[in-house]
């Protein structure tokens, strides 16, 4: 083994004749070496490739053979994740066993939950360290194990469930821990398909029977989530009303949304001085609210609703606590309720109806129904600047990329 480059490691293999000497080994290699140096720029900034050198009486020449390599994202403690979180290469998965699949992931979302892992806020994560980062990432199996079924070399996947550590070249894994979809899925859509529209899906069909021409109501709206709901609530006919933060970049956002379906879209603070009297102005009951954001915003937009109306959350991103006020929680009979598609995707009960939704979700978006939001794609070497980029929030969602020969893909 040689290292010509800086972490770039080539393992470089010399058939002589019969006749060669010590010399003359020497001397090939020497020449096999300043091949190397060229030929390395062939090999598309891989870390790490395998180049074997063939000579003869009548040719030379040295040709690039890439062989895989298993890098991970991982952390040996909590903290912040722009400290805490380490690029390292690993031994490759061993061989499946029975029931098991080794899976080669493409790209991941880097999604507030990841964050909250890391940083060890998120409280049902007990970590055994190090971690491997991510929740939920697309992939394409490797290899399969005996007793597999259903699976097969080549399938398109995602992690079936949350609690599947997900951000590395590789991974051995049960087979029941992915979910095969359809293979003419986009890879922005199939990376982002486990968290967030199946969120969406059911904070609008588990809580409130709505109907046609009923209103939803939703703050923390621009986010992944919030889009999803916009655009299910347009392909079920209802009406959504919608609130995003008051900063910098606010009315392109409303922009965005109200482009994507939305039917009404304020700021906080224009919500609190205009919306009621335009919801008064509706003369209909609003049934459901759905919150991801807590603090003061949970206040303005619960305080709106029709008695007996029922008020999911589903996230914190203000790391607020939620507040309602007690006219509206306890005179007006609200009902509320706290939603984790962790949670709801690992009870036995819900398979069935879990199963069902990933399919329609696959088929609404093969119709043009929902998309994956705008994002940014980064590759696994630009993970540090990915990650500033979700703490600090104002950006794009960062997909992160484990191969970047799919980046520029479907």
């Amino acid at each position: 083994m040689v290292t010509i480059l800086e972490q770039v490691s080539l393992s470089v293999t010399c058939d002589l004749e019969p006749r060669a000497g010590l010399r003359e080994l020497c001397c090939r290699e020497r020449r096999v070496a300043d091949e190397v140096k060229k030929a390395v720029a062939f090999v598309d900034g891989r870390r790490s490739c395998t180049l074997k050198y063939a000579t003869d009486h009548q040719t030379s020449g040295i040709s690039a053979v890439k062989m895989p390599i298993n890098r991970v994202l991982e952390y040996m403690r909590f903290g912040d994740p722009t400290k805490v979180l380490q690029l390292v290469e690993k031994a490759m998965p061993n061989a499946p066993g029975a029931g098991q699949v080794v899976v080669k992931w493409i790209a991941s979302p880097i999604n507030p939950l990841d964050l909250n892992k890391i940083s060890g806020t998120y409280p049902a994560h007990s970590a055994k360290f190090p971690c491997i980062g991510g929740s939920e990432a697309v992939g394409i199996i490797d290899k399969v194990g005996s007793g597999v079924k259903g699976l097969a070399a080549g399938d398109k996947v995602i992690s079936a469930l949350l609690k599947y550590p997900v951000w590395a070249n590789y991974k051995l894994c049960g087979a029941n821990e992915v979910r095969k979809v359809d293979d003419r899925l986009s890879t922005e859509f199939a990376a982002t398909l486990l968290i967030n529209p199946s969120t969406a899906y059911c904070m609008l069909k588990e809580y409130v029977d709505l109907s046609r021409g009923d209103y939803v109501i939703q703050n923390c709206a621009d986010s992944s989530v919030g889009q999803n709901v916009i655009l299910l609530a347009k392909e079920w006919g209802y009406k959504t009303i919608n609130t995003v933060w008051d900063r910098p970049g606010a009315e392109e956002s409303k922009k965005r949304l109200k482009e994507l379906g939305a039917d009404y879209v304020f700021t906080d603070n224009e919500f609190a001085k205009d919306g009621k009297k335009m919801i008064k102005s509706l003369k209909v009951p609003i049934k459901l609210a759905l919150n991801g954001v807590g603090g003061p915003s949970i206040q303005k937009i619960s305080s709106v609703l029709a008695k007996g109306a029922s008020v999911v959350t589903y996230g914190g991103m203000s790391l607020k606590r939620h507040e309602f006020s007690t006219g509206s929680f306890v005179f007006n009979d609200l009902r509320a309720f706290g939603f984790a598609i962790f949670d709801y995707l690992e009870k036995p009960e819900n398979q069935q109806k879990a199963d069902k939704m990933f399919r329609w979700l696959q088929d609404l978006n093969a119709k043009g129904g929902i998309h994956p939001p705008e994002m940014e794609k980064c590759s696994m070497d630009e993970y540090a600047k990915a990650i500033a980029k979700s703490t600090e929030g104002g950006h794009l969602k960062q997909l992160l990329y484990f191969d970047s020969t799919f980046m520029n893909k479907h």
